[in-house]
């Protein structure tokens, strides 16, 4: 079977609120909905072998901003996602929904019918009053609320377990058995968790308008005038909606479809094709750009992508920050918005590490993520930046400024990795384990554990009174749940940079840089651990206390207009 396409993700800005899809293919347009996009990777793989493919995610899902609204409905939702095919100049093209999706499908069609060419729909909720109510009543739209101590891992991972075994999932009787479908695997069921904890803060009320949809959903159907296909499959508890639908015109009908998924397939495939207009499909939005606080973009490679936030207008000299790991440029937010007030910031998170995509290999050097680097560099245009190192990204940071003095005007580092060779040997063995994944969920609680410790102790995996780090860390919930899923996003290969860094001499690069070096002496850094090493690698580097990020800003700014030394 021949490669599918590759999906590339993409960002577009409607009204200050950002709105991420996914594309794939070549060929005459096709719109998938669904929740959240990345739910449709076999669904875009095999379609987009034959079309251009659309998925976007709905508003507060993933990577799109939610709507600011007390109440949504599936309406709201269809208006939000005809705003971006409107703004980015859709012709009429087919459309697939499933599930919530398919209740977006309606309400596009009877909105916005100068979009749609024709609906295919896998599974419509049609939920009378009373089955919203007993479904709110018991429990079933979990709201995730990040604990102190993690449970809420556990906690979640019962319910997912739970949801596999009974529908609705809080109703734990025999009666309520699922008697049918594939067994789920604990990779499926840990990407389930995955996709929820990204987007629990938002999910309620998008949930909820899907299966209050119902109460108007008949009508909905019967104001349709496109040509459409209701199916779903045999083990699809929604197939026993099919009996509240009103009479259909000619050119709809109803298909049960049987447990195999490439049934459903095929007919998808078929359904689409009947709608094809041919017609070509829309250009992606160039990057907003301004001064319109973070933005957000995807940087084509070769084999994948790299996620660079940015701040500031063009023409403001430039600042690339490279993150810390395990993590992403998620925790540099501060950072980023204190120095986009008066530069040009952009800070990616590095390859293999949240969104970004793995470099390609098992086990990619130090001089590989200094290309990349200098690619992203290449696609948005730098051609000289200065640039901000913090732990691991240091590492990184020096390199680039070593192998490219055209291209570094400044180097900024906040803890450099300068371990002695037993410190290098035991970091190697113990700083970053693979994480497996665990079908009782355990892997969650073992990720966050880890990164709880390591503000607590240095190293992490040493904990006992020696290595007690004295600092004033924060533990929050919210904080703590979020670096989580950051590791999470990327867990076969959160460690690679980490293993590059760890092969990397940073002492013998550091000594080989050319241009000015500024060090910010941070108390919270862990690496502060190799400050006498490093001022014997960097004896002329002006060098600063502080780990405020509008402190930390003003520094760097006076450190570019050479206005050193900093005290």
């Amino acid at each position: 079977m021949s490669t599918p396409p590759l999906i590339r993700q993409r960002y577009l800005a409607i009204d200050g609120r950002r709105v991420r899809y996914l594309r794939a293919g070549s060929g005459s347009p096709v719109v998938l909905i669904y929740a959240n996009s990345a739910t449709l990777t076999a669904h875009i793989n095999r379609l987009s072998t034959k079309h251009t493919v659309f998925a976007f995610d709905n508003p507060g899902y993933c990577g799109s901003d939610p709507l600011d609204l007390a109440e949504i409905t599936v309406a709201d939702l269809a208006d939000a996602l005809a705003a971006a095919m409107h703004f980015m100049g859709f012709p009429k093209v087919p459309v697939f929904g499933t599930h919530t999706g398919a209740a977006i499908a309606i309400e596009l069609a009877v909105r916005h019918p100068d979009l749609v060419a024709g609906l295919m729909l896998d599974g419509i909720p049609l939920f009378t009053r009373e089955e919203f109510e007993a479904h709110e009543r018991d429990g079933y739209f979990f709201r995730l609320e990040p604990q102190l101590l993690g449970g809420h891992f556990t906690n979640s991972w019962t319910r997912a377990r739970d949801w596999l075994a009974f529908d609705p999932w809080c109703s734990r009787t025999p009666e309520h058995a699922r008697l049918s479908g594939p067994e789920a695997s604990a990779e499926s069921l840990h990407f389930g968790m995955l996709m929820y904890f990204r987007y629990a803060r938002h999910y309620e009320k998008p949930y909820k308008a899907a299966f209050k949809f119902g109460e108007i959903g008949a009508s909905r159907i019967a104001s349709i005038e496109c040509p459409c296909v209701f199916a779903a499959s045999v083990t699809d508890g929604l197939s026993a909606h099919f009996p509240r639908f009103p009479p259909l015109k000619a050119n709809q009908s109803i298909a049960l479809v049987g447990a195999d998924p490439d049934d459903m397939f095929a007919l998808i495939e078929r359904t689409l094709e009947d709608y094809d207009a041919k017609a070509t499909p829309p250009s992606d939005p160039a990057p907003s750009g301004g001064d319109h606080g973070i933005e957000k973009q995807f940087v084509d490679m070769e084999d994948g992508q790299i996620f660079v936030r940015s701040r500031g207008k063009a023409n403001r000299p430039a600042i690339l920050l490279l993150h810390d790991a395990p993590g992403s440029a998620l925790a540099l937010e501060p950072l980023i918005e204190a120095l986009g007030k008066d530069h040009r910031v952009y800070a990616p998170d590095l390859p293999g590490c949240a969104e970004s995509d793995p470099l390609p290999g098992h086990q990619p050097t130090m001089a590989d993520y200094v290309e990349a680097m200098r690619l992203v560099c290449a696609a948005l245009r730098i051609d000289r930046v200065t640039v901000y190192g913090i732990g691991f990204g240091s590492s990184i940071a020096i390199e680039l400024a070593r192998t490219a003095p055209d291209l570094v005007a400044g180097l900024v580092l906040r803890g450099v990795l300068l371990p002695n060779s037993e410190e290098l040997c035991d970091m190697r063995a113990h700083y970053a384990p693979h994480i497996a994944i665990d079908a009782y969920g355990g892997h969650w609680y073992r990720t966050w554990l880890m990164l709880r410790d390591s503000l607590i102790y240095w190293p992490w995996y040493k904990r006992g009174p020696q290595a007690m780090r004295a600092i004033r860390a924060d533990f929050s919930a919210d904080r703590l749940h979020d670096w989580t899923v950051q590791v999470m996003l990327r867990h076969r290969s959160y460690h690679h940079v980490i293993d590059a860094a760890l092969a990397h001499d940073a002492g013998a690069a550091l000594n080989r840089v050319a241009a000015p070096i500024l060090l910010c002496d941070d108390a919270e850094q862990p690496f502060r651990a190799y400050k006498h090493a490093l001022a014997a690698c960097a004896p002329h580097a002006d060098i600063f206390l502080s780990s405020e990020p509008t402190r930390e800003a003003e520094c760097i700014r006076r450190f570019i207009a050479g206005k050193c030394r900093v005290a």
